[in-house]
């Protein structure tokens, strides 16, 4: 199966000056399970693809790295399945806006949300979200592969 494991961008306050910048190491264990089960991974780490890029987000907010349509265009566009990374609540709203962006893109390939946020909110996540098919809770290396064997079947 072909996979795209996305981390989108951060969001901060426009005025915020400091900055911490983590490799997505919940993203790499994902995806080292999935390559472990034979699958094909992509990874889009919209911080890590633009580091030094700010932009302006509905207003007083702004994007550290990717744009969300430049993240959506590094999506492998034949992938049968995308996970979404979503670690922190108040990244939540532009997340699901990159999740609405990646719908339109790709309607057919079923997307899930794993992170803290998801394992806290998955609720909430599934009832305000449609585009959301499923949420990974908890250890995202282990569901994700019950997820793809339940969608092979």
């Amino acid at each position: 199966m072909r996979i795209s494991l996305v981390r989108p961008s951060s969001l901060l306050t426009a005025g915020q000056i400091s900055l911490s910048i983590t490799p997505p190491l919940g993203l790499a264990y994902v995806a080292s399970s999935l390559i472990g089960a034979g699958h094909q991974v992509q990874a889009v780490d919209a911080v890590g693809e633009n580091v030094t890029q700010f932009a302006p987000h509905k207003g007083v907010f702004m994007l550290h790295g990717l744009r969300l349509e430049e993240t959506v265009d590094r999506i492998d566009p034949g992938a049968e399945l995308i996970g979404i990374s979503t670690m922190f609540s108040h990244e939540w709203p532009h997340t699901r806006e990159l999740i609405r962006l990646i719908r339109r893109r790709l309607p057919h390939a079923p997307i899930i949300v794993g992170g803290e946020h998801a394992t806290a909110l998955a609720e909430f996540i599934l009832e305000t979200t449609p585009e959301v098919d499923a949420c990974a809770l908890g250890e995202g290396e282990e569901s994700i592969l019950a997820f793809t064997e339940a969608l092979s079947a």
